[in-house]
């Protein structure tokens, strides 16, 4: 299965050649078209991702419409206070709680996921 998923994400470029279609009635051109089923048969096969990609877009449509405004890190105090399974001074890589340290700053949902 991996390999006809790595032969879909290639040819499925080849539908390119078919976009002469447009202004051309030459049948090999809607020919070179159909490869774009490949790209079809790439979603088919990898459809959890799509789902959660899709998940992910509306999350970030949604969180700014629910949260008028974020919250402030030198203030926000968290209503549940988590324990990690590890002791002990730890760094959190692209990761931080500024616009300069974070990976992610521009993602509303995913501010303050990595915050220690």
């Amino acid at each position: 299965m991996r390999k006809i998923l790595q032969f879909a994400k290639i040819i499925k470029y080849f539908g390119l050649l078919g976009l002469p279609m447009l202004i051309s009635d030459w049948y090999v051109w809607k020919l070179f078209w159909l490869f774009w089923l490949f790209g079809l048969l790439e979603i088919a096969l990898t459809f959890p991702v799509v789902v959660q990609s899709l998940c992910q877009i509306a999350g970030m449509l949604y969180a700014p419409i629910k949260y008028k405004s974020l919250p402030d890190k030198d203030s926000f105090i968290p209503k549940v206070k988590y324990s990690l399974p590890f002791e002990g001074s730890w760094t959190a890589v692209n990761g931080g709680v500024t616009k300069e340290t974070s990976h992610s700053w521009d993602i509303q949902a995913q501010r303050y996921a990595s915050q220690l």
